[in-house]
């Protein structure tokens, strides 16, 4: 059979074989997770797990449990003098897992099976961690009914537990995307959107409390970046939202 036939016939069969990995029910990982563990700024150790995509936040930070930690660069974890399995990190520690939130630590403790081995967070730490952790946030704007913008998902920094307040107040830095948003005829530098606008914050999925009003005046540093809210729309916008309880 001429090559040209032998090649189209080994493309039809990989062809095949992808659709019925991915129909089967029982595909590979549709989505990677990654891990990283920044000491003072500097990210030393990552890893990473996969899923299906459907994992809510709590459960993927129970990922943990099975990621293996690789080093980062030339950085060597430094085992306990007296236990060679276990490590403790020190510093302004940041542990951060994709989907599922983002832990500001002054210690993090490590452990391993044998000398060589990959190292993993310590059980407890997980435990610590996943009651203290920031999590995810998206703030999604609608007008008259319609969903039209969005923030990316993000989550807090620092040591200081997450509330709705200090949550929504985060609102105010972040960068809007979606639909073209026309500037004011009379300053390409301000905007504003029109028809009744609906802002909903999502925290971890769950609901964080909504605002409705009938205007929402952005800005922006040059005509050629993304809007955020302007800064002196954000006192209304805390004063008539409606808390979740």
């Amino acid at each position: 059979m001429p090559a040209r036939h032998n090649s189209v016939r080994w493309s039809a069969k990989i062809l095949a074989l992808g659709l019925v990995l991915v129909s089967g029910g029982r595909c590979l990982a549709a989505r990677y997770v990654p891990i990283t563990i920044s000491v003072n700024d500097r990210a030393v150790l990552r890893g990473g797990m996969g899923d299906n995509g459907a994992a809510d936040p709590d459960l993927i930070w129970g990922y943990l449990k099975n990621a293996r930690l690789q080093p980062i660069g030339e950085f060597n974890v430094e085992h306990d003098p007296q236990d060679p399995s276990r490590a403790t990190l020190t510093g302004k520690i940041v542990l951060e897992v994709a989907s599922a939130g983002r832990a500001d630590v002054s210690e993090l403790k490590l452990i391993r099976a044998n000398d060589g081995e990959s190292w993993k967070v310590a059980p407890d730490e997980i435990e610590r961690t996943f009651k203290t952790r920031h999590k995810p946030f998206d703030f999604r704007i609608s007008i008259a009914g319609q969903p039209t913008l969005w923030t990316k998902q993000t989550t807090r920094r620092g040591q200081k537990a997450d509330t709705p307040d200090n949550v929504w107040v985060a609102f105010k830095r972040l960068t809007i995307y979606g639909k073209q948003i026309n500037p004011n005829p009379n300053n390409p530098l301000r905007a504003t959107l029109k028809g009744g606008v609906l802002i909903k914050l999502s925290y971890a999925g769950e609901p964080w409390g909504e605002v409705e009003v009938s205007h929402l005046k952005l800005t922006r540093e040059n005509p050629n970046t993304l809007w955020k809210v302007d800064p002196e729309e954000f006192e209304r916008l805390l004063e008539n939202r409606t808390k979740t309880e």
